[in-house]
């Protein structure tokens, strides 16, 4: 208790422990922040090299559906190119004299483009109201003319009842479908695009129509060269039906009754949502990661029509072929190529922390061992090593700061008469002894703010706080000097001292000098007047 008394002091290692307090708060608040800190450097790196590892297994850079909208849409302006070629042909040729010679020159033209192109699945050119004139097809043999009785009625397809609308410069583009045939959907499945022009004579009358039916494998496989064992690599239609997808099962559910609700807008329709009204973006779900780009037949007009002179796209072109360019990255894709970079920055932020945690709680020990020493070298300066009680050192320190703050206080001086004797007849060990239990028992007797110092010897001084009178002292004292000499047992041995003790108050002192001559001088008259009463017996042995 007297060192916590004594703590109060500008020395008190209350104070030490109150800065302890403080660096332990302060220890954990900057773990705490430096925890926060990690993990979120750790986030942020994560977060660069997650995309980096996106791109990595998409197998491209983040221009690649860009980059497959431009391919498609100049594999598109090609066959625009040719149909546009023929027609300006074809209107040549008509509006020369009809004659033989002329059917002739055309025809072989068309066989010639079939070769250069075999693509282009079927030429033809169809009259005025949809029957076919002439027509070129690709055979297992190359390209050959129809005969004419071979040749059909084609009025009454989709395509053809939109193209025979088509003003001059005009263009008609047909969805992607399946080639039919007699009625019939032609197996193996042969995908299809229809492109169609007007021909018109000089006088502005129509003609008829240049039609190219083109292979739309064609433009279907060149994403296989996109693809990826990671990013799966869609196209839909307008509709959201899968016109190119990694399951054949679901590719063409428009053409088949059995198939309607086969479509990306079902399975993920949360997504078609989102992505049915923007032209591209990249948007995240439950099942994965989505990246798409509209492939618009509008921008043809801008983009690349004007190479090759004015075309006028049909309404019905610009809102049916509307394409959507998906790359899907499944969510356990994507969680099985971020494994090994959570991991890895798992461990970084962890063996960072610990690293941070460990040179703080090394800095705070070496605080700790440089504080105990520090303690140590206090209570060496300031406490009896035998009793435990403050020392000579201690006194000065504390008794000074209270007369500088002029605070009141008192001191009782004690000696043990002729303690000498105990220490000659019962050793050093015993006598030892008895100044620890006569330390004890003045402890007990006083307040948390008094204290109890050991000046040398068998010689004590109590301070007691604050403000007394002298009744007041010589009671507290009689009271100690009578514990004090109460009998004690030591080792084997019964023993008893006589005390002597002299009282002195601040308020009447400018030193702490002055205050203990006078203390110790009381004292001293007191053990006089004992020996001049001649009082014997102050000690005893039993």
């Amino acid at each position: 208790m007297e060192r916590t008394q004594f703590n109060e002091t500008s020395l008190a290692s209350g104070q030490s422990e109150g800065i302890f307090y403080n660096v332990r708060v302060f220890l954990w608040l900057l773990i705490a922040i430096m925890s926060l800190s990690t993990i979120f450097i750790c986030q942020y790196f994560y977060q660069q090299d997650k995309q980096n590892v996106l791109y990595s297994i998409e197998a491209n850079s983040p221009d690649k559906l860009q980059t497959i909208s431009n391919d498609l849409s100049l594999r598109i302006f090609n066959v625009i190119q040719s149909v546009k070629y023929l027609t300006s042909m074809q209107a040549y040729y008509l509006n020369r004299d009809q004659d033989a010679a002329n059917a002739k020159d055309f025809q072989i033209m068309l066989l010639n483009m079939a070769r250069l192109a075999p693509q282009y699945k079927q030429i033809r050119f169809l009259d005025a109201q949809g029957v076919e004139k002439l027509r070129v097809d690709q055979t297992v043999d190359g390209p050959k003319v129809i005969d004419d009785a071979l040749l059909q009625d084609k009025s009454s397809r989709y395509y053809v009842q939109e193209a025979l609308f088509l003003d001059k410069d005009g263009l008609y583009i047909s969805p992607i479908d399946l080639n039919i045939e007699h009625g019939l959907i032609e197996r193996p499945y042969v995908p299809m695009m229809r492109f169609i022009a007007p021909v018109f004579d000089k006088a502005g009358v129509k003609l008829g129509l240049v039609v190219i039916n083109y292979d739309a494998n064609i433009l279907l496989n060149s994403l296989s060269q996109y693809q990826n064992k990671s990013a799966v690599l869609m196209l839909l239609n307008e509709q959201g039906y899968w016109l190119k997808s990694d399951d054949k099962d679901k590719e063409w559910g428009f053409m088949f009754p059995e198939k309607q609700d086969v479509t990306f807008a079902k399975q993920f329709p949360k997504i078609w949502q989102k992505m049915a009204h923007q032209d591209q973006g990249e948007l995240s779900a439950e099942q994965g990661m989505f990246k798409f780009i509209t492939v618009d037949f509008d921008v043809y007009n801008s983009k690349y029509i004007p190479l090759a002179g004015q075309i006028n796209l049909s309404e019905v072109v610009a809102k049916h072929n509307r394409w959507k360019v998906v790359s899907y990255l499944s969510t356990e894709t994507i969680d099985e190529a971020l494994f090994s970079l959570k991991v890895r920055y798992s461990v970084i932020g962890f063996l960072v922390l610990a690293l941070l945690i460990l040179l703080l709680v090394v800095g705070y020990r070496l605080l700790v061992v440089q504080s105990q020493r520090h303690g140590e070298l206090l209570h060496n300066a300031y406490f009896d090593d035998l009793t435990g009680a403050y020392n000579r050192a201690a006194l000065v320190e504390l008794a000074e700061q209270r007369m500088q703050a002029h605070h009141q206080f008192s001191l009782i001086y004690i000696d043990l008469d002729d303690f000498k004797p105990i220490n000659d007849n019962y050793g050093h060990h015993a006598g030892d002894m008895v100044l620890k239990v006569v330390v004890k028992r003045i402890k007990k007797l006083l307040r948390p703010k008094d204290a109890l110092f050991r000046l040398g010897g068998d010689e004590f001084v109590v301070l007691l706080d604050g403000q007394f009178n002298e009744n007041s002292l010589q009671t507290i004292t009689s009271r100690i000097v009578q514990k004090v000499e109460s009998p004690m047992k030591v080792d084997k041995n019964r023993v008893r001292v006589r005390v002597s003790s002299g009282i002195a108050s601040s308020e009447r002192f400018s030193s702490l000098d002055d205050l203990l001559k006078s203390a110790d001088g009381m004292m001293y008259q007191a053990k006089q007047h004992k020996k001049t009463a001649s009082v014997e017996g102050f000690w005893l042995a039993e």
